[in-house]
C-alpha cells in the first residue's frame, strides 16, 4: 500500500525507469498485489462523481474497504505499508490480523495512540495550518490537498543522497491529491488520528519497521516510539535503525531511490525468515 500523495505506481516503476519493488519481489518468487487506496485510483480521479466521493474519504472508510479486499483474497498476505498508510496497516492488524502473516512498515505514520497533537498556527472556516517536521501544512477542511513543491523537494526527497534528482519532474507527474479529511487525521489535528485497540491480534505478530537515514520528515525518535508501542502490544518487532548502512542516505521514498533493488532484497530476506 502506497503512502500519501503517491499511488501504486511508486511500486511498479522508479522515476529513472527501473523495475519497482513489485517486479523485484516477483522475480524473487513472491506473488504481489499492488493497490491504490479505496477511491483514489487514477480512473476515479477522472470521474466527477467518483472524485466527489473520494473527497469524503477518511481513514476509517479506507480501512473498511481494505478489510473487504483482504477478506476476499482467499489467502494470507504479508502487508507492506508506507508513510501515511502506516496507520492503515496497524488498523488492519487489529481487524484482520488472522489474514496478515506479517507487516512491513516503511517510514510508517504512527497511530493516534502515540502521535503528538500538533500546534495549530492558523485556522479559519476553510483551512487549518500547522508546522511539520520537514514542511508546514495548510490543509483545507473539505475536498483535497494538492501536493506542493515543498512536499516534493523538502518532504518526499529532502536531503536524500539516493533519489535520482534528474527525474524529479517525472516523479512530480505521478503525484495524486490527498483527501483533506485523511490528511487532517494523519497530522492528528485535535487528536483526530485513529487509535488502535484492542490489540490482541498483535501478539507475536512479525512486524518490520524501518526508515531512510536522510528522511527529515520522519525523525528516528518517531520510529522508536512506534516500535516501543508495538512491543508493548506483544508484537515480534524487527527494527532496522536508520543508521544501518543499507539505509544510509535514503530519504522518504525508498522504493523509488537508486538502491531500491537492494532494499527489496532485504525485505524479501526478512519475509523468507518468517
Amino acid at each position: 500500500m502506497h503512502g500519501g500523495g503517491v499511488s501504486k505506481e511508486c511500486y511498479l516503476e522508479t522515476p529513472d525507469g527501473r523495475q519497482g519493488w513489485a517486479a523485484r519481489l516477483v522475480s524473487l518468487g513472491y506473488g504481489v498485489l499492488v493497490v491504490d487506496w479505496l477511491g483514489l485510483s487514477y480512473e476515479a480521479a477522472q470521474h466527477v462523481d467518483d472524485r466527489a466521493a473520494s473527497a469524503r474519504l477518511d481513514y476509517e472508510s479506507v480501512c473498511r474497504g481494505m478489510g473487504v479486499f483482504l477478506s476476499g483474497l482467499g489467502r494470507n498476505v504479508v502487508l507492506v505499508v508506507h508513510s501515511m498508510a502506516g496507520p492503515i496497516g496497524f488498523r488492519l492488524l487489529e481487524t484482520h490480523g488472522d489474514l496478515i502473516d506479517g507487516l512491513v512498515a516503511v517510514a510508517p505514520g504512527p497511530p493516534g495512540n502515540v502521535q503528538a497533537v500538533p500546534e495549530i498556527v492558523r485556522e479559519s472556516d476553510q483551512e487549518v495550518s500547522i508546522r511539520g517536521a520537514a514542511i508546514d501544512w495548510t490543509i483545507p477542511k473539505m475536498g483535497f490537498w494538492e501536493p506542493t513543491s515543498a512536499f516534493v523537494n523538502d518532504k518526499a526527497i529532502g536531503p536524500s543522497r539516493r533519489f535520482p534528482r534528474e527525474c524529479i519532474e517525472v516523479f512530480r507527474r505521478t503525484l495524486r491529491p490527498i483527501p483533506a479529511r485523511m490528511l487532517y487525521q494523519r497530522q492528528n489535528i485535535g487528536g483526530s488520528q485513529m487509535r488502535i485497540g484492542p490489540t490482541d491480534a498483535f501478539t507475536n505478530k512479525p512486524i518490520l519497521v524501518f526508515t531512510g537515514g536522510a528522511d527529515t520528515d520522519h525523525p528516528s525518535q518517531l520510529d522508536q516510539d512506534i516500535v516501543a508501542w508495538l512491543t508493548d502490544q506483544g508484537a515480534a518487532v524487527t527494527f532496522w535503525s536508520s543508521e544501518l548502512p543499507v539505509l544510509a542516505g535514503n530519504g522518504h521514498m525508498l522504493m523509488v531511490e537508486d538502491n531500491s533493488d537492494e532494499l527489496a532484497d532485504e525485505i524479501a530476506r526478512w519475509i523468507t525468515a518468517l
